[in-house]
């Protein structure tokens, strides 16, 4: 029973630092401002925290645009701040489901180890 206990536990602690040194699923969007002005920025899939909607101020209050809330990775406990137009938010999403549905397929077709202690 203790050999298999230590087996599972060097299984799990393997399979994580496996996780940890996979690089990160980085997603490109293009950025928009209330002014027009776009540019384009590049985050980690899993460090999405919220897409927001905003009002910007006059004289583009017309303007339909959101935030993705992205967590820091410099300043624990803030978020970097990225405006978006709403089609550029309705694709993030489409690839967050996307990303979500694959690690989700992955988890259901994995190929069980099964240990026993003879």
């Amino acid at each position: 029973m203790k050999k298999t206990i230590l087996a599972v536990f060097f299984l799990l602690f393997f399979i994580a630092a496996a996780a940890a040194a996979e690089s990160a699923y980085m997603i490109t969007f293009q950025t928009t401002d209330c002014n027009g002005d776009t540019g384009i920025a590049t985050v980690e899939i899993d460090r999405i925290y919220k897409i927001r909607s905003i009002s910007c101020e006059p004289p583009y209050q017309d303007a339909r645009l959101k935030q993705v809330l992205v967590i820091s990775k410099t300043l624990h406990g803030s978020y970097d701040v990225f405006t978006i137009d709403e089609k550029e938010a309705a694709n993030i999403q489409n690839q967050i489901q996307a990303y979500m549905d694959a690690r989700r397929k992955l988890l259901e077709n994995g190929n069980p180890i099964i240990l026993h202690d003879n």
